[in-house]
């Protein structure tokens, strides 16, 4: 059997699209026209998966859905959907808000080391921090126990 030939990959994804298209044969000419076709083949189907799916949320007739052709010529396999933005911004804002967390731990952890005198705890201020760094999971794991 073998691998797949490129045709035959961008034949499922040709299948898939909701809209006007004509033959295989044809529609694949007009694609390998891009220069980059070859790794841009792999990202046809999941993008049209991805905006067929946002058609169908919008009540999207088909008669406003582009011709394939058009489809491959203006490279919208590339269009980052509203909803996708949305999730990176959304996963943005957690990293910043976990970092803003842990920074705010580690200030309280540097403040009560600051007020201890003990020696044992001379010896951790004078370690300018790496203990913080081996003790990080430590701190995760109080993090995620605050939260609950």
């Amino acid at each position: 059997m073998g691998e797949p030939k490129p045709i035959e990959i961008f034949e499922l994804a040709r299948k898939e699209y909701p809209g006007t298209k004509r033959g295989k044969e044809t529609e694949f000419k007009e694609f390998i026209k891009h220069k980059d076709w070859k790794e841009a083949l792999l990202l046809l189907k999941p993008a049209i998966d991805k905006q067929a799916k946002a058609w169908r949320k919008t009540n999207t007739s088909t008669k406003y859905i582009p011709h394939f052709r058009t489809w491959l010529h203006q490279r919208r396999w590339e269009i980052e959907l509203a909803e996708d933005v949305k999730k990176q911004d959304e996963k943005k804002r957690e990293i910043a808000k976990k970092n803003r967390i842990r920074n705010e731990y580690r200030n309280e952890y540097f403040d009560y080391l600051n007020g201890k005198t003990t020696e044992a705890l001379l010896d951790i201020k004078k370690d300018r921090g790496h203990l913080w760094q081996l003790a990080g999971w430590l701190i995760e794991e109080i993090i995620e126990s605050r939260r609950n």
